[in-house]
């Protein structure tokens, strides 16, 4: 009767491995981190660059042209994912513009270029030009229900966050500004360079290492768990087998 009660403790203490096991097992890997500095360098070149105070839309661009470029219009999936990264965690309870107005018909950014193929415009959006809705800005990050995180029409003179979008410095001028610590010129105003700015975890060039780092983790985690697994299981036979055998 002993051997029977330490063989039943044994098999509940290998369940209770077992079970363990399979809860670490499912867990999933840690977010990115929000970058320090409030700036992601994009794939293309472009940083983009939150501010921290409230404007106007015509004063978000303002400011964004003073820094040296235009509120942040993503073109492509990719981009619109790094820049709505980046707004929440700037603020995931704030509205932030979205560098494109409505002029004739037509969005454009603040060069005054269509907006192009690639939208992400929420359900039913834009839908309010006749009122004076003639921008557009980012639905809140915290916002429940489909409309969030996505584009919708806005009153120009609305006070909202906003993204400045600066283009890629030539190589050979970020070259000499680095290393002669000046401000580098963009098309006609002038920027600081940010060498160490935070690549984006949407971004196929700023994931790269971290995948390459989180899938070797993973392979040496799934062998581990896999080898002791193999070994439990081998205990409750051999269990088994002294009970009934």
């Amino acid at each position: 009767m002993g051997n029977l009660g330490l063989t039943l403790t044994s098999l509940m203490f290998l369940w209770s491995l077992c079970y363990s096991l399979r809860e670490s097992g499912s867990e999933s890997l840690p977010e990115a981190s929000c970058p320090h500095d409030d700036s992601l360098v994009l794939p293309s070149g472009k940083t983009y660059s939150a501010a921290d105070d409230y404007r106007t839309y015509s004063g978000a661009q303002e400011e964004c042209r003073r820094r040296g470029g235009i509120v942040a219009i993503p073109r492509d999936e990719e981009e619109n994912r790094d820049l709505v990264f980046l707004k929440n965690c700037v603020s995931s309870g704030d509205q932030f513009w979205l560098g494109i107005m409505v002029t004739a018909g037509v969005w454009k950014d603040g060069r005054g270029t269509a907006l192009g193929s690639f939208t992400s415009w929420a359900p039913w959006e834009p839908d309010d030009d006749i009122r004076g809705y003639n921008c557009s800005h980012i639905v809140f990050g915290d916002k429940v229900g489909e409309r969030r995180d996505n584009w919708a029409d806005a009153h120009c003179l609305s006070h909202f966050r906003y993204v400045c979008e600066i283009e890629d410095v030539p190589h050979g001028s970020l070259t000499t500004a680095m290393q002669n610590d000046q401000t580098v010129p963009l098309g006609g105003m002038t920027t600081e360079v940010q060498p160490d700015a935070t690549m984006p975890p949407g971004s196929t060039t700023g994931i790269a290492a971290q995948k390459a780092d989180d899938d070797s983790g993973a392979r040496v985690a799934t062998i581990a768990g896999s080898a002791l697994a193999s070994t439990v299981l081998a205990h409750v036979v051999l269990a088994y087998l002294y009970m009934f055998g």
